[in-house]
């Protein structure tokens, strides 16, 4: 492992230090009475060193006799400019030729000018080059259509014309200040974007300009798996999301935030407010019951993984963890560093990932180096404050009245319930839990520097960033510490050599895992402490009072190195050859320890007697290497084909192993608590596993006309997941594109700018499971106290890959000079071979094993709407808005789990349900038909059942009435069994997207951006536990809502309060299922850029903006719990629609600034 992080620094540090060419060149001419652009271009030709120089120097230069052989190029420069009115110098590999000083300095009176620079709509262009010119720049020969720059050319020669001239850049409104000497004549303006403009000065104190798309740059180039690709050729169904999009919002901790309700059919469910916590993004829809429905994520070409930075250790806490999220690569990510997201959706587009891009692909890139004459910086500084969602619940008054209430009807004889009754069980303080154990104002910090720059040689972009995000919960917190190097160095105009190396340390605080549902169950009636000081305990309820476990911080730390180093070479004109090394390390150490006052510590709660602490830290590390080598070829023949193919072969090894220990008998909580303290119980557990995937595959585009696009590829994988004979596997799609716009027979129709039909159809796979899925393992541990082998997997060497058959057929279009621009997609995803659990004979020891035995599918239709309302040079208004509506259905499954009579298979967690034809993500059980009101409505219920009985013997008035839906012979049969049970709801929304609105006046920007969804459902499971006093909830607080229950005096439509829940109030019912629509103003962000004016006062400052956000700001729903968003498990999409109010979600207000210099 260090030989591999070794080598990638010295190579790193090797490319750092390589900035400059060696200027020791030589050359040979001859020539007599040449002009002086013939001499330059014949050194040209020897040195490779390119030439910049006006058009009046070149007209007023002196004819140039030379006879020199093998000179120091700068002795034949001497040569050439001997007599000349003029000198040079050299910026690199750049001979820069310019007027000889005057023989006398003189003081030269400058005037300021300003302005503003917009498109042909009216919009504010950022970012333009505004330069001081004496003359007009000399027009570079045209090249043709085969030898059309590079973008990297095209900014290269743009910045050569810039040297040594005064330059300021527009600002987000577009505007500039400029000083200019008395010799200025002419502004240059120019972006890559936009035709350059020259407009003379003539003695105007403010110059606006309208600057025209530059039609031949402008084609938006959009990543996509292994290369870049002009939007108007893409055949896939791609969505982006560009860095400025994500530089415009609120810095965020977690970049999978930044994604919620940009992209159509892309769902980001933000299910936890807990500090570091990943989101749970699902593209199109679930595919797979047991493997991973998160995307693959690939960042600057390198594959990352979903499960990267917890120590996957098999321990309770670290599967609570797992459980929650709290486990994406992209939290070690800086937003701030990214420069465009692309968010690959249908075949066409991720099959060349092959086995990895079932559920889609998020290609994120970094920001890389620039050619600009002076580093440019970026300063961006926040501070955010939080304020939580919190939860009401009894005070120690009413949880003395509702409790009383509650074991006088209840026929109940133990113990504590007749303390209740008589009122001794009672104390006398009244403690509101959820504030003891939280922060009232709870802080987020951010801070980020970069730099970016370079010259023709060497370009860079260097960011160090720091986040700090308090939690609601004194435990809760989590750090982050971010470092980016992008080097490109271009050995020459053939050789392009470059490294990435990201660094980010994070450190991850977690609560208690049982603080939450303590802080509003346990007694309000007990203080926090005793006489002694001493934690309470209620010796009915065995748990730890919220104090005492809101010390305790499990503790999560993680250092990320992702590092890669490239190469390219280009070659024959139309061919370029890259080859790939990439590292991504990550090692993860927890440490949790519980005291000697919690129940795992050994605290006995019917004694009182003291335990002695249990402690236990792991150590992990995951590794992955990969290497990849691609030839692409591209060119042009004229203005009829275009042609563009790459292939490659790529091979990735990944490892990871951990190393836990653990012990008890701790003889002090707060300083003898390291492992080596412990005296008793202490085991020592570790394991490694091993996995690699060797691929091939290839892709061909090809246009005619500019109008016909016609795309293929393939990949072929072989993963060590599998056993031999199903470890190959071929993932082949086609695509076409019809730009219709470009047909003569349309061109008429003015008001139609794009028009383009796509359709494409392949197959991608899955293979995101554990590596020895297929493998019969053992395990060495002990066994009745003494070492042993143990059988603890029942492998299937026959299981094989999840395989996806997708088809797309989109629509783009872009109307009234591209104030209408919207995008029309409908797709139909298969996914066949799912991996579920089958029956095995007992005798082999086992119970089941996972084989491939079912179908799911996914249709869904998607559009996208982007809207210039109002174009005006002071004000703007436009919009964006997504709809996705997809359908998910289970088509078929193992008849091993079928029951026969409801049709239905019943996943091994409750609540949910699996149904041939129908969704996946089912809520199964009881119908609630409202309360039972009087004793009559009761005696009838019971008068239609066969025993005389409903539902149970303790029901009463004031139970929950459930509806007889079925009985042994198919039909309703008067009472209430499991037989009742049906779908109860639908975790999955009918339609959901996002929209934004972005009002624009001079130097003030006002952005909104709403999220939403219509149509799912679910279950609050909170709510059953607060309302009813099922037998083990001994003594446990509720929530306000119990104030509202039934009762003979005053009938409600809650159930009544009892203790035992004789009618099984309490069970999974349609009651606590509750439509989880919403509309939720997820962002507002108020922005103020500072005029230019004010800023050259500065001398440094090019921007600054003020800015102050809020998130979470509103929620439009009827759901009663406290997020509609959340969900039950972070990656079981079977068990998903069940809220058991988790980690409460924050509103967040945000204030910060934003420079550059």
């Amino acid at each position: 492992m260090r030989l591999h992080v070794t080598i990638v620094l010295i190579l790193t540090m090797v490319l750092h230090t390589w900035a400059v060419p060696i200027l020791a060149q030589r050359v040979s001419i001859k020539t007599k009475n040449a002009k002086l652009a013939e001499v330059f271009q014949t050194i040209r030709q020897q040195t490779g060193y390119d030439f910049v120089i006006g058009t009046n120097i070149a007209t007023s230069a002196k004819p140039v006799s030379l006879d020199m052989t093998n000179a120091p190029l700068t002795d034949v420069l001497d040569a050439c400019f001997k007599g000349q009115p003029f000198t040079y110098s050299i910026l690199e590999r750049t001979v820069v030729v310019k007027e000889k000083p005057k023989s006398k300095i003189q003081s030269q009176a400058q005037v300021q000018i300003n302005g503003r620079v917009t498109d042909t709509k009216g919009n504010p262009i950022p970012g333009v080059s505004v330069t001081i010119i004496k003359n007009k720049v000399a027009e570079q020969e045209q090249p043709t259509e085969q030898e059309q720059p590079t973008e990297q050319e095209q900014s290269t020669f743009k910045f050569k014309l810039s040297l040594n001239f005064n330059t300021v850049r527009t600002n987000a409104d577009g505007e500039f200040t400029i000083k200019v000497p008395t010799e200025g004549k002419f502004i240059a303006f120019s972006h890559i974007a936009y035709i350059s403009k020259e407009v003379p000065i003539d003695g105007r104190t403010r110059i606006n300009v309208i600057l025209q798309e530059n039609t031949n740059e402008l084609q938006e180039t959009v990543v996509i798996a292994y290369g870049n690709q002009q939007r108007k050729n893409i055949t896939g169904a791609v969505s982006t999301i560009s860095g400025e999009q994500i530089a415009d919002l609120p810095p965020v901790v977690n970049l999978e935030e930044s994604l919620k309700g940009l992209a159509a059919g892309v769902m980001v469910q933000q299910e936890t407010g807990q500090p570091g916590a990943a989101t749970r993004i699902r593209i199109r829809g679930s595919s797979s019951l047991l493997g991973s429905n998160q995307p693959l994520y690939v960042v600057d070409g390198v594959p990352m993984t979903t499960e990267g930075n917890i120590p996957d250790d098999g321990s309770t806490f670290n599967a609570e963890m797992l459980r929650q999220g709290l486990n994406s690569p992209l939290n070690n990510l800086n937003p701030a560093d990214i420069e465009s997201i692309s968010i690959l959706k249908d075949a066409s587009a991720t099959a060349i990932y092959g086995s990895r891009a079932a559920n889609g692909v998020v290609i994120i890139t970094t920001k890389n180096g620039s050619l600009t004459e002076k580093p440019i910086f970026n300063f961006t500084s926040s501070l955010a404050i939080q304020k939580a969602q919190t939860e009401s619940t009894l005070n120690a008054d009413q949880f003395r009245e509702i409790w009383m209430e509650a074991a006088n009807n209840s026929t109940s004889t133990a113990p504590f319930i007749q303390q209740i009754r008589d009122g001794s069980y009672f104390g006398t303080a009244d403690t509101d839990w959820e504030k003891e154990v939280s922060i009232a104002n709870p802080l987020t910090k951010h801070v980020n520097l970069s730099v970016q720059g370079g010259g023709k040689a060497l370009q860079y972009y260097v960011s160090a960033g720091h986040n700090g995000h308090e939690g609601t919960f004194k435990s809760a917190y989590f750090r982050r510490y971010n470092f980016l190097t992008n080097l490109t160095l271009n050995v020459s105009d053939a050789i392009r050599v470059g490294t990435s190396l990201n660094l980010s340390s994070s450190d991850q605080g977690s609560p208690h895992q049982g603080l939450l549902s303590r802080i509003y169950v346990f007694r309000p009636d007990l203080p926090i402490y005793n006489p002694d000081g001493s934690y309470t305990y209620s010796p009915f309820y065995s748990q730890a009072n919220p104090v005492a476990i809101s010390n305790i911080s499990n503790t999560n730390n993680t250092l990320l190195f992702v590092g890669s180093v490239f190469g390219e070479a280009r070659f024959a004109k139309y061919f370029k050859f890259r080859t790939a090394l990439s590292l991504n390390y990550n090692m993860g150490d927890m440490h949790n320890y519980y005291p000697s006052y919690t129940n795992e510590g050994g605290f006995n709660y019917s004694t009182g007697m003291v335990g002695n602490g249990y402690g236990q830290e792991s150590v992990s590390q995951s590794t992955s290497h990969l290497w990849e080598n691609t030839l692409n070829y591209a060119q042009s023949f004229g203005e009829i084909h275009a042609l563009d193919a790459i292939i490659g072969a790529s091979w990735q090894g990944d490892a990871t192993g951990y190393l836990k220990a653990s012990g008890r008998g701790f003889p002090q909580d707060e300083v003898l608590n390291n492992l080596s303290s412990a005296t008793t119980d202490f085991l020592i557990r570790s394991d490694k596993t091993q996995s690699g995937l060797a691929s091939y595959f290839g892709r061909v585009n090809y246009t005619l006309k500019d109008r016909y696009i016609v795309m293929a590829s393939g990949r072929t994988d072989a993963s060590s997941k599998f056993a031999s004979g199903n470890q190959w596997a071929f993932f082949p799609t086609g695509a076409v594109g019809w730009r219709i716009s470009q047909e003569p027979f349309m061109r008429s129709i003015s008001f139609l700018d794009e028009l383009k039909l796509r359709a494409s159809v392949g197959v991608i796979g899955q293979q995101n499971f554990g590596p020895y899925q297929w493998r019969s393992l053992f395990e060495a541990s002990q066994y009745g106290g003494l070492p042993a082998v143990t059988h603890i997997q029942l492998g299937n060497s026959r299981l094989k890959w999840e395989l996806t058959t997708q088809t797309d057929v989109g629509l783009d279009f872009s109307l009234f000079n591209n104030r209408l621009n919207g995008v029309i997609d409908y797709y139909n995803k298969t996914t066949a071979d799912l991996h579920y659990f089958m029956n095995v004979p007992r005798s082999t020891g086992f119970v089941q094993t996972v084989t491939n035995v079912g179908t799911t599918r996914n249709t869904g239709l998607e559009l996208t709407l982007e809207g210039d309302i109002i174009r005006g040079q002071n004000f703007g208004w436009n919009m964006m808005l997504n709809v996705t509506r997809n359908r998910n259905k289970l088509v078929s499954l193992n008849d091993d789990f079928l029951n026969e009579t409801t049709g239905t298979i019943t996943p091994p967690n409750t609540g949910s349900i699996l149904k041939i034809g129908s969704p996946i993500g089912l809520l199964w059980g009881y119908v609630a038909d409202g309360i039972i009101q009087t004793t009559e409505q009761l005696e009838q219920l019971n008068a239609g059942a066969p025993d005389g009985i409903y539902k149970a013997a303790g029901t009463a008035p004031g139970d929950i009435l459930f509806k007889d839906i079925s009985g042994p012979n198919g039909v309703p049969d008067g009472e209430i069994t499991a037989l009742d049970q049906t779908v109860i709801g639908n975790a999955a929304p009918d339609i959901w997207g996002g929209f934004s609105s972005t009002f624009r006046y001079k130097g003030v920007r006002l952005t909104t951006m709403f999220n939403y969804s219509i149509g799912n459902d679910l279950r609050w499971g909170t709510q059953a536990t607060s309302i009813n006093f099922a037998s083990q909830a001994t003594g446990e607080n509720k929530w306000d809502i119990v104030m509202n229950r039934w009762t003979p005096e005053r009938p409600t439509d809650q159930p009544r309060a009892v203790y035992g829940d004789p009618n099984g109030n309490a069970g999974i019912s349609s009651f606590y299922v509750h439509d989880a629509s919403f509309l939720r103003l997820n962002n507002v962000l108020l922005e103020y850029s500072l005029p230019q004016s004010f800023l050259v006062r500065s001398g440094f400052l090019d921007r600054v903006q003020l800015f102050a956000s809020a998130r979470n700001l509103l929620t439009f729903t009827k759901y009663p719990g406290a997020n509609p968003e959340t969900t039950n498990l972070f990656n079981n999409d079977v068990s998903a629609g069940l809220d058991n109010s988790r980690y409460p979600a924050a509103k967040t207000y945000t204030f910060g600034i934003k420079a550059g210099f």
